[in-house]
Formats: C-alpha cells, structure tokens, sequence
C-alpha cells in the first residue's frame, strides 16, 4: 500500500513495515521530515539506516520503520488503566467524525469492557497525546472486627463527705447477674471485590478477624443478630483472669459479719453492705468490699489471697486488725492495725500507730498523715503530713531498688515479649488459613488446627503476664532515684527515715522529697 509518493519519494506499507524509497540522488533528511510531520502513523525505527539512505544514494527502497494503528491502546500491566494515543494530525482529526467508533473499536480489540470514562471519550481528543480513557475499580477492603468488653471500674478512690460523715468512695467490685452482657464482637468483613477494565474481578483483602478472650467456665457465647455476644453464665463479679473476662463467685452480705454469720471464708469475691465485728475474720480468694462508712474495729483478720481491699470506712484496729492482701489495699484510715499488701497501700485521711508494707504506700496529698507507727515500703511513700507538732516518732523505710538492673530486667522481658507477639502474628495468620480453606481440614490437619488454637490460647495468656510485669516496672522507674519519700505539707522532728542505707532524723519542720541515688540521699 502506497500512503506518499511524488516525484522526490516513494513510502509504502508492507506488513506493518515502512518503506522508502528515493527517486534520485541529491535529496536531504531535513526535507523528508516535513513529510514525516504529515504521517504521524509512521514510527522511525531504523535512524541510521534512514540517515544512510540520503548520505550514499542507491535507489533501493529500504525498511525505516513501523506503521503504527489509528488508534494505539494500552493497558497498564495491573488491568486498572487503558490509554489510547491517536496517530493523526490534529487538523485531520478534527475533521474526523468517525474517530469515537475508532477509539470504541481499538478498545474492545484489547478486551476494555468496564470502566469507561465518559468525560474522556466525549473528546475533544489531543493528536499524539496519551489519553486515560477507562480506569478499573479497586477493592474495598473489609472491616476489622470490632470488639467491645464491659467497663472495669476505675478503683481511684476519693475523699467524700455526706455532710454526717467522711468516707472514702469508690466503685470497687463490678457485680453481674446471670446473662449480663460482658463483651461483643462485630465480625470483620468480606470487602468489596474491584475490577479491571478487561472485567476481571480483583478480590478484596479481608478484614482482620479478632477472638474474643473469655473463660468458657463462666462467660457464654451467643450469636445475636449479626454479633456474638459474651454474658455470664452465672451470678457473679466481673474479673480478668490472664487478659480473659470471666465472672467469679461474688459473696453478698447485706449486714454485718459476726455472731449471725460467723466468720467469712470464700473462694471468691465477697461484699459486705455492713462491717465486720470484732475477733471476726473475713478470707476471699478475690476481692473484699466493706462499705460501712463506719470502718471496722478490733477484727481478727481481712485477707485477700489474690485481689484487694477496699474498706469504705478505715479500721480502728486496737492493736489486733490485720488487713492482707495480695494486691492493693484501699481504706479511708488506719488506726492501730497491721496492713500488708502485696502491691499498694491507699489511705486517705491518716495512719496512726499502724504497720504499713506494700511496694508503695501513699496517703492524700492534701490532708494525708503518717502519725507513730513505722512504714516498709518498696519503692515509693507519699504523705502531706509525716510525724506531729507534738513530735511523735515516726519511721518510714524504703527499702528501694536497683535502676539498672530493673531496665536490664525489662529490656530482657520485652525482646521475650516481641519474639512471642512476633509468634502469635504468626499463628493468627496461619489460623486464618485454615478458616477460611475451601474443602473440609483432614483428620491430620484438624488436629494442627486444634493444637494451634491452643498454643495461641497459652501465648496470649504469657503475653498478659510479660505486659503487666513490664507495666509495674515502668511504674518502679516513675519513682525518683532509687527510692523516694515525698511529703508534701511537712515532715516534723523525730521523723526516722531510710532510703536503701541512707538515715536520716528530721530535726526540724521540712517538705519536699528525699530520694537515694549513687548510695546517697538527696532532698529537693
């Protein structure tokens, strides 16, 4: 097919390919490329050659290039766009009614079937120019589950007064009846799958499931609706157990422990509406709530094997109460008693004469005191008022800790904890595998599934633990130096402090906080 000729040049297509001849010697490129101007179809591949043909005349009708389409299309390598370049001077294709059928036709060769763009082929369109004229659809990827617990109580307590009385209020046991609601997930979704415009469906990623954490023994799991749901199967106290919501046995004394009642040993949570008699004692596996607003007395023992104390009122002890607790211990006073806990001391109004242990012990910044008596603590003791104006001896002792060796400590916990979430991740994506397999799991395969879901069970659970260590010590190094007493009002004479194996006597009225560091003690 002949698409130039005068009396200078001969072009010709054959196959695609591009010929050209010269009809005599004499002729230069620069002239041929005016009419290469005018047939932007052909595609110059061979310059040399072409450059050769004007500089040694032979006659001899040579290849220099391709015929290109009408209309070019391309569709980038992912299907989600097509683009087409027009190969036709902008006068010609203005002139060209029948260029939008060409575009359609060029299209569907390449198999563009969606996505269209309207806008776009409407033209005008640009000689020369690419030209995005369809475009696919992306997936929409599904929706993680989203799940929700019931809220914990924050145990905070604070200092109130109904006008009769002071008391030292907070929400201290969340109790729940048979069927209560504990927690629900909302499953994660499929997505939305895209397509390309040759119509190829381009499946979603779906979103990340979850599993809710619970104790079968005591916590139900019911599908409601498009959630499942967790509620207690039976009457009970809300507790986390290893990171999973579970419902412990709750004891619910609307009166007072003593003669009617006897004394109190329970396995789990016990409430006491009223107080506790004298030379009687109260033991739970969990916590103890007693809400008299007027305390306890001279009680045998208050023991907590694995939770806290919250005494709405205080202990007026007499030299013979003793609060235990593996946790903390909250109590509006203390008079005369012994309270250890395994974790933390909170008194609001005052200590007298009593013997404090725990890791920190603080009373209320503003109106806190610490009368006689002697305080062991760990880490940290916090007081407005330490001692009296009438110079009653009083000892606190911290016994503290060492920095360095709590950060080796935690730098070792959390490689062990990224290493096991690290495993987990691992676990959860294999789990999923198996989730959503097309044909049934062989016997073989069930049992990886099965022992999978356990190991996941028992990582989550260490997972927990390592958190809550790292937790309390991120706690520990809150504290100023190696040990600190803070006292926030005033400290009075015949005040004995220890920090590690420092002393000091305080000799006159001080505030501020002494704190021990390079095996000494400094006050700012």
């Amino acid at each position: 097919m002949t698409i130039y000729e005068d009396d200078d040049y001969s072009l010709t297509v054959e196959d695609d390919g591009v010929f050209l001849q010269l009809r005599h010697d004499g002729l230069t490129l620069k002239s041929f490329q005016s009419i290469l101007g005018q047939l932007p179809r052909i595609e110059v591949k061979n310059f040399a050659l072409l450059q050769q043909a004007f500089t040694q005349f032979t006659g001899e009708k040579i290849q220099i290039g391709k015929w290109r389409p009408l209309v070019e299309c391309e569709i980038r390598s992912d299907g989600m766009e097509a683009k087409i370049r027009i190969h036709q001077t902008q006068e010609a294709l203005n002139h060209n009614n029948g260029i939008l059928s060409e575009v359609l036709q060029a299209l569907s060769n390449h198999g563009v079937r969606d996505g269209f763009l309207m806008d776009a082929l409407r033209g005008p369109f640009a000689s020369q120019q690419w030209i995005i004229v369809a475009q696919g659809t992306s997936p929409i990827p599904g929706e993680n589950a989203v799940i929700k617990y019931v809220a914990q109580s924050e145990r905070k307590p604070l200092l109130k007064s109904d006008g009769k009385t002071d008391f030292y209020e907070m929400h201290f046991i969340d109790e729940i009846e048979k069927g209560g609601w504990l927690g629900e997930k909302i499953p994660a979704t499929c997505g939305t799958p895209g397509r390309t415009v040759t119509g190829n469906l381009i499946p979603p990623m779906k979103g990340r499931d979850q599993a809710l954490r619970y104790d079968p023994k005591t916590v139900t799991l019911v599908v409601e609706g498009d959630k499942s749901v967790l509620r207690a199967a039976i009457d009970g106290a809300v507790d986390w157990v290893n990171g999973r919501v579970s419902v412990i046995d709750r004891l619910t004394i609307s009166g007072d422990v003593g003669v009617g009642t006897g004394n109190i040993d329970f396995s789990g949570s016990v409430i006491i509406h009223g107080t506790v008699q004298d030379t009687f004692s109260v033991i739970a596996g969990k916590d103890v709530s007693i809400l008299s607003p007027m305390g306890i007395g001279a009680v045998h023992q208050i023991i907590s094997k694995n939770g806290d104390i919250y005494l709405r009122g205080g202990v007026y002890g007499h030299g013979k109460a003793t609060i235990e607790a593996k946790g903390n211990i909250y109590a509006k006073h203390a008079n005369d008693c012994v309270m250890r806990a395994g974790n933390e001391i909170h008194i609001g109004y005052y200590a007298m004469g009593s013997d404090l242990q725990a890791k920190v012990v603080m009373l209320d910044k503003d109106k806190g005191k610490l009368i006689g008596g002697q305080v062991i603590a760990e880490s940290q003791v916090i007081a407005a008022y330490i001692g009296n104006a009438y110079e009653r001896s009083t000892l606190v002792s911290v016994s503290g800790f060492n920095r360095d060796h709590i950060r080796e400590r935690m730098e070792h916990v959390l490689k062990e904890f990224q290493n096991k979430r690290n495993h987990l991740e691992k676990l959860l994506r294999l789990l999923e595998a198996y989730d959503t397999a097309s044909e049934p799991l062989s016997e073989e395969t069930q049992n990886e599934y099965n022992n999978a879901i356990l190991t996941k069970q028992h990582l989550e659970s260490e997972l927990y633990q390592l958190q809550s260590l790292v937790k309390s010590w991120s706690n520990l190094l809150q504290t100023r130096g190696e040990g600190e007493v803070s006292i926030f009002k005033a400290a009075y004479p015949k005040t004995h402090l220890r920090i590690k194996n420092n002393r000091k006597i305080v000799d006159r009225e001080t505030k501020g906080t002494f704190y021990a560091a390079e095996n000494q003690m400094f006050f700012e």
